[in-house]
């Protein structure tokens, strides 16, 4: 099928689905059409440098043949009658000269056709490389903007986490200190009551 800028202009990637980017084989497939579609039109640009190269050689030949038979002279001994030989070469020369001329106006305007819609098909290549570039290069941006954001909210939500487990930890701890104090407290007034009960107890 013959590549058309319309399908340069127009053609879409699948995106991976396990990293950023495009099917390194669909890129590829799609840039080898390109190629073979340049190489294509150079070879037709060739093969009408070749035709036109030819056409001019013709043309340069006939005006040749056409100046020497002109200068040739007529014999006199020809009936008045007949056309004299020089003359009907002379005539067939220009008919070659015109042919020629006609043939290399036409190869000129095919090349000069066939360079421009090149050319034009160069331009609409560029242009659409360019944009598939600008739009690679936005929706990367996009990604990265998401991503950065959504690593930032992760970070936000993390430090809060944290702080929270800091403040709960330093909570714990003033608990537990309190807690093992007051039982410190009371271990030493129990010890105190103790000391009391057998005292009494040796005084009695």
């Amino acid at each position: 099928m013959a590549l058309t800028p319309d399908d340069v202009l127009n053609k879409r990637f699948q995106t991976t689905k396990f990293r950023d980017g495009y099917e390194q084989d669909e890129v590829d497939d799609f840039l080898d059409e390109v190629v073979v579609e340049f190489r294509n039109l150079l070879s037709e640009n060739e093969e009408l440098k070749t035709k036109l190269a030819k056409a001019e050689a013709d043309l340069a030949e006939a005006k040749k043949q056409g100046s020497s038979v002109a200068a040739a002279p007529v014999a006199p001994t020809a009936p008045a009658a007949a056309p004299a030989p020089a003359a009907a070469a002379a005539t067939e020369a220009k008919s070659e000269t015109d042919e020629s001329t006609e043939l290399l106006k036409l190869a000129r305007r095919l090349h000069d056709e066939h360079v421009q819609a090149g050319k034009d098909e160069e331009q609409k290549l560029i242009a659409s490389a360019r944009n598939e570039s600008r739009r690679i290069l936005e929706e990367t941006q996009q990604r990265k903007t998401k991503e950065l954001n959504d690593l930032t909210e992760r970070k936000t939500a993390l430090e809060a986490t944290i702080k929270d487990l800091e403040s709960f930890e330093r909570q714990y701890r003033g608990s537990l200190k309190s807690f093992i104090t007051t039982q410190l407290r009371d271990l030493e007034s129990t010890g105190s009551l103790d000391a009391v009960a057998k005292a009494q107890q040796t005084k009695n």
